[in-house]
């Protein structure tokens, strides 16, 4: 919860990503699909904030989603 605290941290728009299932579908992630290696395969939600010494900090969010059974809505796992 440290990034939605800090008041420098900021998401960055989605975008070049793929939808990945895993556990037989039963889990959603959303992973960047840039050619970058960088981002490649790492979260597509992700922010930069400021730290303690000034600079500027990225940070990957890993989501997975799920829906519970008998439920109709994604939750965070």
């Amino acid at each position: 919860m440290f990034y939605f605290d800090n008041p420098t941290f900021k998401v960055e728009p989605i975008r070049d990503f793929t939808l990945k299932l895993y556990g037989d579908g039963k889990l959603v992630c959303l992973e960047h699909s840039s050619l970058d290696l960088r981002l490649r395969g790492g979260s597509a939600i992700w922010g930069k904030y400021k730290g303690n010494t000034g600079g500027t900090f990225a940070r990957f969010l890993s989501l997975y989603l799920y829906i519970p059974k008998g439920k109709d809505t994604f939750e965070i796992w």
